[in-house]
């Protein structure tokens, strides 16, 4: 049995990885999912979650990379 991923890839505006974040937020805003990056992942640019670990039921979601004074917000479909 095959797990189902979400690979994740940005390009780094962020020059550090202090307190960078990914976050997965249900549409009423309640964090569903956080992860804090590594400095590999910042090296990489990508990361890899996978969605059985999360358990999320299909509908729509919001993902944020965040630092806490930059941030990128992209919407998600869970099908």
């Amino acid at each position: 049995m095959t797990s189902d991923v979400l690979e994740v890839s940005f390009q780094s505006g962020f020059k550090s990885i202090k307190n960078l974040t990914f976050v997965i937020s249900n549409v009423i805003g309640q964090t569903v999912f956080q992860y804090s990056l590594t400095e590999e992942d910042l090296k990489k640019g990508v990361f890899v979650v996978k969605i059985d670990q999360i358990k999320l039921e299909k509908g729509f979601y919001l993902t944020k990379i965040s630092n806490g004074e930059l941030s990128t917000v992209q919407k998600l479909v869970v099908r």
